[in-house]
């Protein structure tokens, strides 16, 4: 044996050994359409499978709601169940039916222990590919071992930053693995820096570094119906959710767009699917009036939206010309 053929098996020897293989072998992430193209093109396709993701926001910008959502579409197209760890206690099965959950389907843990303990949880049901679908209500309400057992004056801020550092680097890997996605919500804070940016998230910036995709929300227009309070303040029946991109590793970056919601139905999906047609020329508008093909939709959005609504066979056809334009 020469010298070159042996040095050749020995490096064979190490590649085989540490399991290094070509980079065209490797799949591209697989992905799961949401059915709200708004979320899927930001995305890119929809949301990955097997990645570890984060939605941040203030209070009352959807971020239960969003992910609520999520899990419906998991819940209708994948095999393994899904899980919900209500760390804030604040989970409403009336509600989330309303968005297309499954409630008698839906598996939820109460957060009654420890930040270590709920991670340390997401961590072996992620090695173990359990669920599809691991959802986490909060990150800010988890409480540190260290802090839970001190007195309030001796608590750290930076406690639950150790925790997360540390187990998001191993969820991150496992959830890989098993193909099991898992999604962290977070609240925003103000900043208590006067030089640095006027908002922050708990938890440190573990987050920023082992997140495959980190979308931020922002409360975006109210809408009101037409009751009224004993004080004659109209209403509220929705609300539009900006949402934005801050990091996508398996799409494009800073993505943007919104999408509607009304306290009693849920998801506007089908005003979501007008919107994206119309701004793809799959649907025309010609002054204040739409139309799809030979279809007249009717004179002003609203009027043309509930066509799509009352005509379900049509909706459909236009979702399927949406679904070819999805980016891949």
């Amino acid at each position: 044996m020469t010298e070159k053929t042996k040095k050749s098996l020995d490096t064979d020897e190490l590649k085989k050994k540490y399991g290094l293989v070509i980079a065209s072998e490797l799949q591209d992430c697989e992905k799961l359409p949401t059915g709200l193209f708004t979320l899927d093109e930001i995305l890119g396709a929809g949301i990955p499978l097997g990645r570890l993701m984060s939605i941040h926001g203030m209070q009352s910008t959807g971020k239960s709601l969003l992910a609520a959502y999520i899990a419906s579409k998991f819940q209708q197209t994948q095999e393994k169940p899904v899980l919900w760890i209500d760390a804030e206690n604040s989970i409403e099965p009336g509600f989330y039916e309303k968005l297309g959950v499954d409630v008698d389907a839906l598996e939820v843990k109460p957060v009654d222990g420890t930040a270590e303990e709920s991670l340390d949880m997401i961590i072996e049901l992620s090695r173990a590919g359990i669920y599809s679908l691991i959802v986490l209500d909060s990150i800010a309400a988890l409480v540190p071992k260290n802090e839970l057992e001190s007195a309030l004056e001796d608590a750290k801020m930076t406690e639950l930053a150790r925790v997360l550092s540390r187990a998001t680097r191993i969820i991150a890997s496992e959830c890989a693995k098993t193909k099991t996605t898992v999604i962290l919500l977070n609240q925003v804070r103000e900043s208590l820096n006067p030089y640095g940016p006027k908002t922050t998230l708990p938890g440190g910036n573990a987050l920023k570094f082992f997140t495959s995709v980190m979308l931020e929300l922002k409360k975006g227009e109210i809408y009101y119906g037409d009751e009224k309070y004993a004080d004659g303040e109209k209403k509220a029946i929705g609300n539009q959710i900006k949402i934005e991109a801050k990091k996508n590793k398996v799409g494009v970056p800073g993505a943007s767009g919104s999408i509607n919601i009304y306290y009693n139905t849920g998801v506007d999906y089908i005003a979501d699917a007008f919107n994206i047609a119309t701004n793809k020329g799959i649907i025309i508008q010609t002054g204040n009036s739409y139309s799809y093909k030979e279809v007249k939709l009717g004179v002003g959005k609203e009027k043309a939206i509930a066509k799509l609504k009352e005509d379900t066979i049509l909706y459909d056809e236009i979702y399927k010309e949406l679904e070819k334009t999805l980016i891949k």
